[in-house]
């Protein structure tokens, strides 16, 4: 996650990116829909390992199905809002759930996996480059024939999305999504978006601004660059590791179209080596 803060911050309390952390939590903590789609194709897996796992959001939901789950991250602030959120739970819960921080492009652990994750658009963050050593390193981790899934934008819709939001707001606008409560202060904050192109992709940044009794704001800004991958190529790459494909569009394991809102890939891996 590509993070900026500007504007000010939260000097009261300890660290202005936890704090960010914090707000950026609470916003995305507000979406479920995928937790059932996770939950259900992790089911009798006796280890599973989600990459990119931020402040735990989906590892801390899985723990609490009982699945065994490892969290992996290079982000310890993240890692850090993740622990404290997994200490509320109860102690069950607690024993199921680690956290790791390591870089998903680049880890080497010493026991393997059944599954492997990347939800909630990680994946799309990573040029070619990336996601070829993050194969490395999934394929490296998977016990034979485990499975390695992960869900993204659908490439055909972001690019129309994007189009769309340039002519309908001119390309400068943010859209408010919703208002939360700061969880110091319990002043509000409004949450807007916006989504540009870019040479690599497209840009989707949060505003997250907190809204001051005598009228001040202090903003803090999330930015996120989903690289311009077509859907032939996510599929490619993966088959070239030995994975056979199953595509879906949405959460309820609908078929994947050209108007689906997301691409989710769910790959078998025969443990071979790459083709050439």
């Amino acid at each position: 996650m590509d993070v900026s803060v500007k504007d000010g911050g939260f000097p009261w309390f300890p660290g202005e990116f936890f704090m960010q952390t914090q707000l950026y939590q609470l916003h995305h903590h507000l979406y479920q829909e995928d937790i059932p789609f996770w939950s259900d194709i992790t089911e009798g897996c006796e280890r599973v390992l989600e990459l990119g796992c931020g402040t735990g959001r989906v590892t801390v939901a899985l723990g609490e199905k009982g699945r065994t789950v490892w969290g992996l991250d290079h982000d310890r602030n993240q890692l850090e809002f993740a622990r404290a959120e997994l200490e509320k739970r109860p102690q069950t819960v607690q024993d199921k759930v680690h956290f790791l921080a390591k870089d998903m492009r680049s880890f080497h652990l010493d026991c393997d996996f059944d599954i492997l994750l990347s939800p909630c658009n990680t994946y799309s963050l990573f040029p070619e480059e990336g996601r070829i050593s993050i194969l490395e390193c999934v394929v490296e981790h998977l016990k034979p024939h485990g499975l390695f899934s992960f869900s993204v934008p659908n490439p055909h819709q972001l690019l129309k999305w994007t189009r769309e939001w340039e002519e309908r707001e001119g390309g400068k606008n943010s859209v408010l999504e919703e208002i939360i409560q700061h969880p110091v202060t319990r002043n509000p904050v409004q949450i807007s978006s916006w989504v540009e192109s870019s040479p690599n992709g497209v840009r989707w940044t949060w505003h997250y601004d907190h809204l001051m009794p005598d009228g001040q704001v202090e903003r803090q800004t999330v930015s996120n660059l989903h690289h311009d991958t077509p859907v032939d190529m996510y599929l490619s790459e993966l088959r070239r590791y030995g994975f056979s494909i199953q595509r879906f569009g949405d959460f309820d394991k609908s078929s994947f179209t050209k108007e689906s809102p997301y691409l989710i890939v769910l790959g078998q891996c025969s443990k071979g080596k790459p083709s050439s």
